[in-house]
């Protein structure tokens, strides 16, 4: 008998122990049988594509693992969500089978701005305490997968001579991009250096850590954007007043144009919706359905806002928004 038939063998034979003992855990799991009263109504973890979730898909993906099985959903196989298929999404079905539950996603893996103008104390990298001062987190756009891993985005003024850079790890420079001495984009430590722009205007600064690509660029098409004295943090909470200065933003670029803003220790004691204003009036606002971060459209939705405590970041030009928990 090989290595592998002995690996799949025991695989399955701990599988079913598990399962076989733990009805008690989870009684709705069958040895051999459909599991009913399943809560996912999507394809998440039925490999073998028979329409539910079984003992029989843990051995599937185990024939598919060691390459004696046919064609799989790697969608559904992919149970973990980090956009492989892997040992560990074998674990993960096994945990699913016996406790009902997925697990819970990662957090999203945040990096964070960093340069000249950029917050109240540019180039300050002291540790937890510079964010929000001399590290701006990039804003979350769009699906993250369960390691938290997606496209983060930033979009502001820089003069020609603003160089910049991101952090990933607060009070640190061992992980970072820039770019090397040659002008080209780079990944790396202490051997990356700042990228200045070299002339004027908007830039989108843009990093997906699925794929370890970054962007950084400027919008020649646009020459100008509207500027705000103030922004507010407008709903529930305040009795839908656009002039309550109790929940008035901070500029996080306070020495040059500003798009950025910052709330932070904002606090609700239970859930509520709300927007963002500009200026103390309606005239502008924007607002999403999604929480705790997305990208608000001028009279859109109200944000529907969980209770807890939150650093929140605001772009003006983007609309992107980002609640983060205390």
């Amino acid at each position: 008998m090989n290595r592998q038939l002995i690996f799949r063998t025991l695989a399955i034979i701990l599988a079913c122990f598990a399962l076989a003992t733990s009805a008690s855990a989870y009684n709705d799991a069958q040895i051999g049988g459909k599991l009913q009263n399943n809560a996912v109504t999507d394809i998440r973890g039925d490999v073998n594509g028979d329409g539910a979730v079984s003992i029989g898909d843990v051995t599937t993906l185990i024939d598919y693992l060691l390459g004696s099985g046919g064609n799989i959903s790697t969608s559904a196989a992919d149970v973990n969500l980090d956009d492989g298929v892997s040992i560990a999404d074998v674990t993960t079905l096994i945990d699913y089978l016996l406790n009902g539950t997925w697990p819970e996603p990662a957090p999203i893996d945040i990096w964070y701005l960093i340069g000249d103008r950029v917050g109240s104390n540019p180039w300050e990298n002291d540790g937890t305490s510079s964010i929000g001062r001399g590290l701006i987190p990039l804003y979350p756009t769009g699906e993250f997968n369960g390691n938290g891993k997606g496209q983060l985005m930033y979009v502001g003024y820089f003069g020609a001579n603003d160089a910049v850079m991101l952090i990933h790890h607060p009070g640190s420079r061992d992980d970072c991009w820039g770019m090397k001495p040659n002008g080209m984009f780079a990944h790396g430590g202490e051997e990356i250096i700042a990228i200045a722009p070299g002339r004027d205007g908007y830039y989108n600064i843009i990093l997906n850590t699925k794929t370890d690509r970054f962007y950084f660029y400027s919008d020649y098409s646009t020459t100008t954007h509207d500027t705000f004295n103030t922004i507010n943090i407008v709903g529930g909470h305040c009795g839908w007043d656009a002039t309550d200065p109790l929940y008035e933003m901070t500029k996080l670029n306070p020495e040059k144009e500003n798009h950025n803003w910052i709330f932070r220790n904002f606090t609700v004691t239970a859930d509520v919706e709300l927007k963002f204003t500009a200026d103390n009036a309606w005239d502008y606002n924007w607002g999403a359905s999604s929480f705790p971060y997305g990208r608000g459209q001028r009279e859109g939705n109200n944000i529907p806002v969980k209770k807890g405590t939150y650093d929140v970041y605001f772009n003006d030009i983007t609309g992107d928004f980002n609640f983060i928990e205390k």
